[in-house]
């Protein structure tokens, strides 16, 4: 976007992205950006991985129509990985294990929803 249509196209794009993101969540969670296109957010008192799966699929379903920006319609695509709070002792736990789990997604093919999933001891 920023190579083709400038730098604050690119920063209109990221604030109509953080808009529709919010659109989805409830009033108490929080959505912040990481840098360049990468958001986290913290969905506390969700009751479990289907509540959270539950949450994940809207977020890509909201992704499914385009943006307009500049006048040009664009479509942004969403990885989601996810940890819950058993899955990491805190919070940096909990964001590095998500992050893996989002690049995870993304090497499956993107537009996907993974949970953290520790690797098996070997035997």
């Amino acid at each position: 976007m920023n190579d083709n249509l400038g730098h604050g196209a690119g920063d209109e794009l990221l604030g109509l992205v953080s808009q529709r993101l919010r659109q989805q969540l409830r009033h108490h969670d929080v959505i912040a950006r990481l840098g360049g296109d990468e958001f986290v957010i913290v969905a506390s008192s969700l009751r479990g991985e289907a509540e959270a799966l539950m949450l994940g699929r809207k977020l890509l379903d909201a992704f499914e129509h385009p943006f307009v920006v500049a006048v040009q319609s664009c479509r942004v695509g969403l990885t989601i990985g996810f940890a819950l709070a058993p899955d990491g002792h805190d919070v940096a736990d909990l964001l590095k294990r998500a992050d893996t789990a989002m690049y995870a997604g993304k090497q499956a093919g993107r537009h996907t929803l993974r949970r953290w999933a520790a690797s098996p001891e070997p035997a």
